[in-house]
């Protein structure tokens, strides 16, 4: 009888694990559809949707675990594990501070999905997603990072598109003869005729190195967020064409570079 009880109680207990694992399924997508209904940032319903399942199916175990009645079992090998799940602790110690660190991420929300960043002055790009141990970070040049929560947390956090805008900044190395007030209107009325520029804060053009074989002027103009990357590439090119029809553009080759150097984009 006493086998005979126990393969039924087996029975049951593989039924619930099975049920847990569908009804984990089930409830991760009725989750992710009632929470897709909320106000709630998108990294934090992503990382709410990817906690249902191991949830469900952790109290599946536990469930069946009490229905095979192993808890004398349990208590024998609990002894035996104790060093082992020691020293797993400790190597697991710096995955469970990424996991506070994401919590806090979530919790404080220095950045949303979408996001333009850059994660302590190294790795720039637009956040994907918060993850339990990880940030994921798309970089501009196509590229995936997968940046430590703890790091995150911890390093300096440039949020450049929170504002909802961000600032072109253009450097033209010119003649060293150069008629600073014509160089500047040519490239004011370059942006101004730019529908994609604000016109506040004001657009600005101001010198910023002299030297004996060349100048620099630096165009600073904002925009929306969306159109900073056409507005870098549109005003880069038509500030060229504008500076070459004063004349004063290209400039003497500057040591170290290569005649006809573009504009360096520095923001």
């Amino acid at each position: 009888m006493d086998d005979w009880s126990f393969w039924v109680r087996l029975a049951y207990a593989a039924g619930i694990l099975v049920v847990a694992r569908y009804l984990s399924h089930w409830v991760r997508g009725l989750a992710a559809q009632g929470l897709d209904r909320t106000d709630l940032d998108p990294l934090v319903r992503r990382t709410l949707t990817l906690a249902v399942r191991p949830l469900i199916l952790l109290v599946g175990l536990s469930a069946a675990v009490h229905v095979l009645n192993l808890s004398a079992i349990s208590n024998a090998i609990a002894a035996a594990l104790g060093g082992a799940t020691i020293a797993i602790g400790l190597g697991l110690k710096g995955y469970l501070s990424d996991a506070a660190a994401g919590a806090l991420l979530l919790t404080v929300r220095p950045f949303q999905a979408g996001d333009a960043v850059v994660l302590g002055g190294k790795a720039s790009g637009q956040i994907r997603e918060v993850g339990f141990f990880m940030t994921v970070l798309d970089s501009y040049d196509g590229n995936t990072y997968f940046v430590p929560n703890g790091e995150v947390a911890s390093a300096l956090i440039e949020n450049i598109s929170r504002r909802g805008t961000r600032r072109v900044l253009l450097v033209y190395p010119v003649n060293p003869d150069l008629d600073l007030d014509a160089a500047r209107e040519a490239l004011l009325n370059v942006v101004r005729a730019d529908g994609r520029a604000l016109a506040e804060p004001a657009p600005a053009v101001e010198l910023v190195e002299v030297t004996p074989d060349w100048v620099s002027v630096r165009l600073a103009v904002w925009s929306k967020n969306e159109h900073h990357g056409a507005l870098t590439a549109s005003a880069r090119e038509e500030g060229l064409k504008a500076l070459r029809q004063l004349g004063i553009y290209p400039p003497k080759r500057p040591p170290g570079t290569t005649p006809g150097a573009t504009p360096s984009a520095v923001a």
